[in-house]
């Protein structure tokens, strides 16, 4: 039987990636593009989120709630809350790691 990941053994897999700020720059200007797209299109509404695949098939949501009127972000996968705050440059640095995690590790954050 095949062990599953925890969300606590992500985490730290993810705390000891580093990510290229370059790297960080593109994906919050395609992240934010796709977020933009999204909610113009009603697709956001319908979905409860923004939906970001990695080249495994594994999907991460990001979905955004508004707090003393400013957009809050929360990145989730497989159940796991891998970031929540205000900074979107902060979120795209997670998003990055997940898709480098999804590269280098065998059934990152899967389930069986």
């Amino acid at each position: 039987m095949t062990k599953v990941m925890t969300g606590r053994e992500a985490r730290a897999i993810l705390r000891d990636i580093s990510v290229d700020p370059a790297m960080v720059e593109r994906a919050h200007t395609a992240m934010m593009a796709k977020i933009d797209k999204s909610r113009k299109s009603g697709l956001y509404g319908k979905q409860g989120g923004v939906m970001f695949e990695f080249a495994n098939g594994h999907v991460a949501w990001i979905s955004i709630w508004k707090y003393d009127g400013k957009d809050a972000y929360f990145l989730n996968e497989r159940g796991e809350r891998l970031y929540e705050g205000f900074d979107t440059k902060a979120c795209a640095e997670m998003l990055c790691k997940l898709g480098l995690a999804h590269k280098q590790y065998d059934n990152f954050l899967a389930c069986f």
